[in-house]
């Protein structure tokens, strides 16, 4: 995953709990029968849709093994800048309608405030190294 679940040697448990949220993320993972290479143009084809999601700062698509066994599993995470652009989105018709673009049979919800990220965060794409 892409989130601290448990206590690191450079944080105590109480500095994380103190800490205040500097976004949240969604991740919904979703098991579906299709293949990979259509799962790979649904996410191509709804890629534009996801930048114009208010307050989300990053969307992220992974592989999630965890579904693997009945068929193809991976996740969508979104990360939103506040806790009212995640419910916000979270009652649009947009996320209503991903289990049925996706074609699942199966999808899993988790939500997290993020505490700390490893690196600062940036909504402009990456400059390339020369």
């Amino acid at each position: 995953m892409l989130f601290v679940t448990e206590t690191h040697a450079f944080f105590t448990t109480d500095k994380l709990a103190t800490m205040p949220a500097r976004g949240l993320m969604l991740s919904l993972n979703f098991e579906t029968r299709l293949d990979w290479p259509a799962v790979a143009k649904k996410i191509e084809d709804g890629r534009a849709a996801a930048r114009e999601i208010p307050g989300v700062n990053q969307v992220i698509y992974a592989k999630d093994e965890d579904f693997e066994g009945a068929g193809h599993g991976f996740a969508v995470i979104f990360v939103f800048a506040d806790r009212a652009a995640l419910a916000a989105f979270e009652e649009s018709e947009a996320c209503a309608s991903l289990p049925e673009t996706y074609a699942s049979t199966a999808v899993r919800r988790e939500a997290y405030e993020v505490a700390e990220w490893l690196q600062p965060f940036h909504t402009a794409a990456p400059t390339p190294k020369t």
